[in-house]
Parts: structure tokens; sequence; C-alpha cells
């Protein structure tokens, strides 16, 4: 069976699986772990691509149903756009929508007091365009689009350290694509959007690399966040009566990308097979454990980006930790998650304590109520 990663990268036309040879394996499923490591507080997502004087259809339905599913794990959800996308997200069930203005100085100043006053925990950026090195912001063709562009990209710019940042594109000219710019200049020929994110999603089309996104975080979960094909129908019509338009046309049309509608709910029903398994992470180290405890040596993590992007969290050393799998509360409050055994399913942990050796936790362990 096809994994997550392959199936958001069919049909591909754009070079695509180019770019996804240079991430991490699994980059799905990565970017899903950081987003549920991360407290329950709000989650940005960004979208809004323009094509002539309207926004595509490319971008809006996957950030609308990652902000459903966000919901359900527990997060505050917010989408940051601009008046090209306005009523797009008013479907019902609506998501909140905050519409930046599209002058440059006006939308800097936007964006500098919506992180100063939201503070959110992490941004997602799906299908939205970022400056190249020039600061200009360019579409496939390589034409100046900065004027019907609001500069949303300074929300990654300007966030905090400890913000999560995700980046999902399928061209190279999209937020989050900064972290492979001298691929996409030589291999691609484009000009590259410079601004980097933690974890970067390359797919066909950026919605179904949202979806993919979205059918991790389910996966991880045990829930079922991906929507039916008619939900999915729905919201691509409502956002056609809005004013969208298919790309490369410009027309409006229940396309996303030049792919018709079919094509999308195949690709969904693929992604929901997919998601009903869940291959365990690489290099598991070993393992004792304990109905409802676990022990495990690890090192303590600094934040939600992990070692791979923190050097903080790189630094952190590692310990003898005993776990507390399902904790009371569990599913409700912000927890990270951990694979345990041959157990196919993720289980939320909190930290016990921390020991100097495996004989000392297992020993503690012990004397717990119930585990004599």
């Amino acid at each position: 069976m096809a994994t997550i990663d392959e199936i958001i990268l069919r049909h591909s036309r754009r070079g695509m699986p180019l770019l996804a040879q240079h991430l991490p394996a699994g980059a799905c499923q990565r970017a899903a772990e950081a987003l549920l490591a991360c407290p329950r507080g709000l989650v940005t997502l960004i979208t809004g691509f323009p094509v002539g004087p309207a926004a595509e259809t490319d971008g809006p339905p996957g950030t609308y149903f990652l902000g459903l599913g966000l919901q359900q794990l527990g997060f505050q959800v917010l989408v940051a756009t601009d008046r090209l996308c306005r009523g797009f997200f008013d479907h019902e069930p609506g998501l909140a929508a905050e519409y930046l203005p599209l002058e440059r100085e006006a939308a800097v100043r936007a964006c500098q007091a919506f992180l100063q006053e939201r503070n959110p925990v992490a941004l997602v950026a799906v299908e939205r365009c970022g400056r190249d090195a020039t600061g200009t912001y360019r579409n496939m063709h390589g034409h100046d689009i900065s004027s019907r562009t609001a500069p949303l990209d300074e929300l990654f710019l300007q966030a905090a350290p400890e913000t999560l940042t995700i980046g999902i594109g399928d061209g190279g000219n999209e937020i989050g694509m900064g972290g492979l710019r001298d691929v996409i200049r030589s291999e691609l020929k484009l000009s590259p959007c410079v601004v980097p994110a933690d974890h970067l999603l390359v797919a066909t089309v950026s919605s179904w690399g949202a979806l993919g996104l979205l059918a991790c975080l389910g996966q991880l979960t045990g829930r079922q966040l991906l929507p039916g094909a008619t939900a999915h129908r729905a919201f691509l019509e409502h956002i056609v009566s809005r004013g969208a338009v298919a790309a490369p046309r410009g027309e409006p049309a229940l396309e996303v990308d030049g792919f018709d509608l079919s094509v999308e709910l195949d690709i969904l029903e693929s992604l929901e097979e997919a998601s009903m398994t869940l291959e365990p992470p690489l290099d598991l180290p070993p393992e004792v454990h304990h109905p409802g405890y676990h022990i495990r040596r690890m090192r303590m993590p600094h934040c939600a980006r992990g070692p791979e992007r923190c050097t903080a969290c790189q630094e952190t050393p590692e310990e003898v930790c005993l776990l507390q799998l399902h904790p009371p509360g569990s599913g409700l409050a912000a927890r990270p998650i951990i694979q345990v055994g041959d157990d196919p399913r993720w289980w939320e942990y909190e930290i016990l304590g921390t020991f100097d050796s495996q004989a000392e936790a297992e020993s503690y362990l012990h004397q717990l109520p119930g585990t004599s």
C-alpha cells in the first residue's frame, strides 16, 4: 500500500517528487507529531493564492478540513488570509478567519500585532505565496503578484522561536520552501520562496498535502479526521460560489490545479485507506513497559520543534524516564505521544519521574498502586 507521503505526490507535474527526496522520510508524520506535541493553544492557518483578481481553489479546501480536524484535537483555530478569500470559511461549520490588508506596510504592522495579541503555538501555511530573494511575490510563471498578495509570510519571519511552523506547497514559490531554495533554483529553474519552515511538506496539490497531514494526525490519535466525499464537494462548491477560480484557467470550476473533482476524491479515498495503518517509528530504543506505565531512556524535550530543529533540544541529556500512559484527562490536555511495543496505536503520556538507572525506575514502578 502506498504511504501518505507517496499519495500526495501522485500525478505530479512540477517536480515535487524531486524536492521530496531532500526531505526527511515520513515528512507528513513528523509534522503531525510536532503539532501534537504543541500546547493546545491557537493554531493559525494561512492560505489564499491569487489567480488574476480572484483566489484559486487550491489551498482553502485543505486549510478548512485541517482546521476542523485540529479543533477536534483540542486546538483553537484561526485562518489568516486576505480579502480575496472573504467568505470562504463561513461554510457550515465555519472557521474563524481574519482578513489582513493587501497593502504591504499595513500588512506588516497587522502581522506584528497579530503575533503579539494572538500568540499562536503553531503556524501552518497551505498554498500561500512567499517572497523571493528580491522581496517579490511571484506566481509559477514568474509574474509579479505582489500587489495582490498580502505579505503574510511576515508571520513566519517574526514568529517566536518556540512557535512551530509548517509550510505546505506544490511549486516552489510557497511559504516554507526557503529551506530548499538552492535545490528549487538549480533543479526547477524557478525563483523560489526564501521563507523557511520547521517542517516542509510538498505535494502535487497543496490541499492534498494538508489532507495528508490531517490523515497522519488522525492516524496518530486513532481518530477519523478526514472529510467524506460529500463534505469535500460541498466546500469546493461553496468557495466557487464565493468567487474562487480554478488554476491555471482562472475560471470558476470544481477543479483544483487542473485536476477535476474525481481525482480529488480518489486522493481522499487513498489517504483514508493509508491512514488505517501506522508504521512504527525508526530506531526505537529497547523498552520495558507495564500496563499503564512505560520506562524509556529519552531526552527531555526543550520545545515542540524537537532535536531536528532546535539546538537546545539537541543538547538535552538522555535520562531514564517513567511514563504514565493515558493519564487522567487523556485526549484533552496538551501531551506528547509515543508508540509502545508492538501496539499499532500511539499513546499519550506524562513523565512521572526521571532516574539514574532502569533498576531504580523499576523499583519505583513496583511501589505504585496496582503494579506489584
